[in-house]
C-alpha cells in the first residue's frame, strides 16, 4: 500500500523491473573493530571532549525551550542523566558516569550485533591502537580483492 501511494506502481510492477546490475563484480566486507577497552577509552575520552567543547550550556539551551521528552533527538545517549544532574537528581559525577556507562553498552550492543550478524570477509582489529602493533594496510586488502 505504502509503495503504491509513494510511486502510483504496485509492489508486483516493481518486483518485474529489470534487476540493475551492480556497480562491482567483486566486494570485499570490512569490519573495523577496535579491541573493546580501546573502544571504551575512546567513547569516554569523546564524552569528555563534549563537555570541554560545551555540553551542558547546549543541554541547558535544551531544557529552557522545554522540548517533548518523546522527541527523537532528547533520546541522545547520555541525556536523560544529564539533564537528572540539572534537575538536582543525580550529582554530576554521577550524572557524567550514567551517560558513559550507556554510551559504553549501546557500543557493546553493536559490537554484538556484528560479531552475530555481519560475516567480513577481511578484519581490521587493531586499526585505533596506539601500541606498536602493524595498521591497517590498504595494500593487503587488495591483494585480497
Amino acid at each position: 500500500c505504502e509503495v503504491f501511494l509513494q510511486t502510483k506502481k504496485s509492489i508486483s510492477w516493481w518486483h518485474k523491473q529489470e534487476k540493475i546490475k551492480p556497480i562491482f563484480n567483486k566486494v570485499q566486507k570490512i569490519l573495523i573493530q577496535p579491541e573493546r577497552q580501546v573502544l571504551y577509552e575512546s567513547i569516554n575520552r569523546r564524552f569528555d571532549k563534549m563537555f570541554d567543547l560545551g555540553l551542558i550550556q547546549e543541554i541547558k539551551s535544551l531544557k529552557e525551550r522545554n522540548y517533548s521528552q518523546n522527541l527523537p533527538g532528547m533520546k541522545a545517549l547520555g541525556l536523560k542523566h544529564l539533564l537528572q544532574y540539572l534537575d538536582g537528581v543525580v550529582s554530576f559525577k554521577q550524572a557524567i558516569n550514567l551517560a558513559k556507562r550507556d554510551t559504553r553498552r549501546y557500543a557493546k550492543r553493536q559490537v554484538t550485533w556484528f560479531r552475530n550478524s555481519f560475516d567480513p570477509d577481511i578484519e581490521i582489529n587493531l586499526i585505533y591502537n596506539n601500541k606498536n602493533y602493524p595498521k591497517f594496510s590498504l595494500e593487503k586488502i587488495e591483494k585480497n580483492i
